[in-house]
C-alpha cells in the first residue's frame, strides 16, 4: 500500500475534503479527518448520517460546497442551453 501523507503536505491549492461521518468502508476519523490535516489550509465538510457514496446520496449537498469552493452560487450558474 502506497503512503501519500508527504504528498498530502505538499498541496498548495485550495482543497476541499468532504466526508460522511457514517461511511462505514472508509470512516471519516482514518480518512476525511486525516486528509484534512495534511492537506494545509484545506476544509472539510462533513455530511452527516451520509453512506460511502455521497456524491450519489448527497448529490445537491457536495454540489453546494463545490460550487463555494469555486466562488460561484447556484443562481448564477448557467446551464449549458442558457450559455449557448
Amino acid at each position: 500500500m502506497t503512503d501519500f501523507r508527504e504528498d498530502l503536505k505538499r498541496i498548495d491549492a485550495p482543497t476541499l475534503v468532504v466526508h460522511s461521518d457514517a461511511d462505514r468502508i472508509v470512516p471519516s476519523a482514518a480518512s476525511g479527518k486525516r486528509t484534512h490535516g495534511f492537506v494545509k489550509g484545506s476544509r472539510l465538510v462533513v455530511v452527516e448520517g451520509g453512506p460511502h457514496g455521497i456524491t450519489w446520496t448527497h448529490a445537491e449537498k457536495v454540489n453546494r460546497e463545490l460550487l463555494d469552493l469555486l466562488g460561484q452560487r447556484t443562481s448564477s450558474v448557467r446551464t449549458f442551453s442558457e450559455a449557448a
